[in-house]
């Protein structure tokens, strides 16, 4: 089966079983970690027990601290009662609470009709169906079990609250700490925010209340509030637990199943078999950050949206429904991001493709061209130190400055700071003037550079340290000047010469050419001298058009050219050449194959010397390439640039590198059975130059090549 199928089929496979191995994993986790898997069994349950009694002891250890400022309050009798509404750990949706302390007492009923503490009593038995009360430490309930856990487990058992109040006031107050370290003596912290914190600890009174102090009256029903968790949670333990069987069967085979399809998606992903390598489309060169922040407010968005649902049972085929197309979504998406990373960490270009990576990338580098640098510097400070005897002279100088100002001012207090104040300015001084004979050497460079070489360094303007390098500077232009000139020099004998050969050969070339054209239209009956006279004729033809190259390479090297620039269409130049030269390609039998761009590429250049560049060129292909071969004409555009590239097989070996074959007189053939001078790629280079292009030639074994660059002119 097609890979792309299989991967199709994973994607899909992988959401649906992770789906079933987290769902059967929670199952099997509330079997194994609670005493209950369904409501009836939590009911009866140490962990519901537990919690019922836990939250009485909160709502007794409530009672004892509360004030009328935060509660509503109401006199029945003798009693105060504070209404409380605490209902903390047990999401009961019928549960009544009275609980008495001394004379005061919390509860949670509120009826206008109840008149007395009995009648509260009455009412928490009558409301519920199940009730649990204590009087004097006797635990009282309808509920056998209730009781049982009582005993077996010690709930209530040694439970105390300590406090403390203050004479002649009605507070309750707790400290921060209260330890019974033996019996009922109390070790005492007073809290930090206490507002009484500041009353001698003397002056407290410190009590503790036991459980036989109190009388608790509470009842409930076996039914939670509406939208309760637990609700849910045992409304899918009760729908799956038909499935328990199953349930220890599918865990080990989704876990078997997912770990496969991982492996194969690994594998498989961003594999290209055409190419048998690592692909990263456009997508996967967004930057990671931005997918994990998508996926981020997807996730949140889902979980703002389950969270704002009403939880009933009646609700849940909706909730199943919504909350399965979260899954989905966030699943693909995850998907999506993974397929990604994946991708990116096996074109090893994961780092690359994020902004953090990015920015580590850099920082590391910036780390490292600071090491180096550091060593740099460090190396340069030894050699210099070693082996530069000035350099260290003033290194020691700064060390020395900087010794005695210390000690002078250490030493001599306002007195030495004069002294030091001084030893800098004269310091700083002598720096100042090595800056200057520092810059002055800069110039003499700058001057070199830019080819001024007459302008000469005096030594005795720059400190003792920099004399030995102003010589060597100002032998160093001598030297250059020397070279220009004799290099101008020699360039303008041996332009000359070519000017002054080509013209006194010129002239009697001319004669004999006049003479020979007299000669061919005599009727000369000898065949032998018709056949020299065609020997004669050829040869002072092919001797005049060397003369002809010969200046125009003269005029071309020396920029002696007038240009007259405009804009040309280059295609059209290159197929106007290819049309002058399609009878001699034909004849050799050439194929000429041509990759052109659909839209007119233009330049900006002489139109009879950007010609003739292509002419010479075409020229060479005539004469030196292969005959039944093709040539290959390709023109591009390339960064804002015309590329121009002509390619050809040579019938001859090249056994001679590209520089040599651009200089002047230098043929592909070597025998000199053709009829080039040597001249065609020196005389195309130089136009080439002139015009602002570029022109450059490659040899790889009979391969020809023959690049050309303009800037393109819009």
């Amino acid at each position: 089966m097609n890979r792309r199928y299989l991967r199709g089929i994973s994607y899909v496979l992988l959401p649906i079983l992770v789906a079933i191995l987290i769902f059967s994993t929670i199952y099997l986790i509330i079997v194994v970690e609670r005493d209950y898997t369904s409501k009836k069994e939590y009911f009866n349950s140490q962990s519901f027990f537990g919690n019922y009694a836990y939250n009485l002891q909160d709502i007794m250890n409530e009672l004892i601290f509360a004030k009328e400022e935060n509660y509503p309050i109401n006199k029945l009798g003798d009693y105060s009662i504070y209404y409380s509404n605490s209902n903390s750990y047990l999401d009961l949706k019928d549960f009544y609470f009275l609980i008495i302390y001394e004379k005061k007492a919390i509860t949670n009923v509120r009826n206008q009709e109840i008149s007395s503490i009995e009648e509260i009593k009455e009412y928490i038995i009558e409301a519920n169906s199940k009730y649990f009360n204590i009087e004097k430490g006797q635990t009282n309930s309808n509920v056998d079990i209730f009781e049982e856990y009582v005993q077996d487990y010690g709930y209530f058992v040694g439970f105390n609250v300590p406090y403390y109040t203050i004479e002649n006031s009605t507070d309750i107050i707790q400290d921060e700490y209260i330890h019974n370290e033996a019996q009922e003596e109390l070790y005492i912290i007073p809290g930090s925010d206490d507002v009484y914190s500041n009353i001698d600890i003397n002056e407290r009174v410190y009590k503790r209340a036991y459980l036989k102090d109190f009388q608790v009256y509470t009842s409930y029903k076996e039914e939670f509030k509406e939208g309760n968790s637990k609700a849910l949670m045992f409304y899918y333990l009760e729908n799956i637990k038909t499935y328990e069987n199953i349930i220890y069967l599918l865990i080990p085979i989704s876990i078997i199943l997912i770990l496969i399809i991982c492996i194969f998606l690994v594998n498989s992903i961003g594999y290209n078999k055409e190419n048998d390598k690592i692909e990263l489309a456009d997508f996967d060169k967004i930057p990671i950050e931005v997918l994990v922040i998508l996926f981020a407010v997807v996730f949140v968005f889902s979980i703002i949206i389950l969270d704002e649902m009403d939880l009933k049972i009646e609700n849940i085929q909706n909730l199943i429904s919504m909350f399965s197309s979260f899954y989905i979504l966030n699943f693909a998406i995850l998907e999506v991001i993974l397929v990604t990373i994946i991708k990116r960490i096996k074109a090893k270009s994961f780092i690359k493709t994020s902004f953090i990576g990015k920015l580590l990338i850099k920082i590391w580098n910036l780390i490292k061209k600071c090491f180096k640098f550091f060593l740099n510097f460090i190396k340069n400070l030894r050699r210099r130190i070693v082996y530069n005897v000035s350099t260290a002279r003033i290194l020691i100088i700064i060390l020395i400055y900087f010794i005695l100002n210390s000690l002078l001012i250490a030493v001599f207090s306002f007195g030495g700071f004069i002294v030091a104040l001084i030893i800098f300015g004269f310091t700083l001084y002598q720096i100042l003037l090595r800056i200057e004979s520092f810059k002055q050497m800069e110039q003499g460079l700058k001057n070199i550079y830019e080819g001024n070489n007459k302008e000469k360094l005096n030594k005795e303007k720059v400190t003792p340290e920099f004399r030995q390098a102003v010589e060597y500077i100002n032998d160093i232009s001598k030297g250059f000047e020397n070279a220009v000139t004799e290099s101008l020099k020699s360039e303008r004998l041996k332009t000359e010469l070519i000017t002054n050969v080509s013209h006194d050969i010129k002239t009697p070339l001319t004669s004999i050419i006049n003479y020979v054209d007299l000669l061919k239209e005599e009727e000369i009956e000898n065949e032998k001298a018709k056949e020299y006279i065609g020997i004669l004729d050829t040869k002072s033809q092919r001797l005049k058009k060397l003369i002809e190259d010969l200046v125009e390479a003269s005029k071309a090297s020396s920029g002696n050219v007038n240009l007259k620039f405009e804009k040309i269409g280059i295609i059209e130049l290159i197929k106007q050449a290819l049309g002058e030269f399609e009878d001699k390609f034909k004849d050799k039998k050439l194929e000429i194959i041509k990759e052109f761009p659909k839209k007119e590429l233009k330049v900006k250049a002489d139109s009879r010397y950007m010609y003739r560049i292509i002419e010479n060129l075409f020229s060479n292909i005539a004469k030196y390439a292969l005959d039944n071969s093709r040539v290959y004409v390709d023109v591009k555009e390339v960064n804002g640039k015309i590329k121009i590239e002509i390619k050809n097989i040579s019938k001859e070996r090249l056994n001679i590198s590209e520089e040599e074959l651009m200089q002047r007189f230098v043929r592909g053939d070597k025998a000199r059975t053709t009829e080039g001078s040597g001249l065609g790629l020196s005389i195309a280079r130089s136009l080439a130059k002139l015009q602002g292009g570029n022109l450059e030639c490659k040899i790889d074994g009979d391969l020809f090549k023959v690049e050309i660059e303009f800037n393109l002119t819009v």
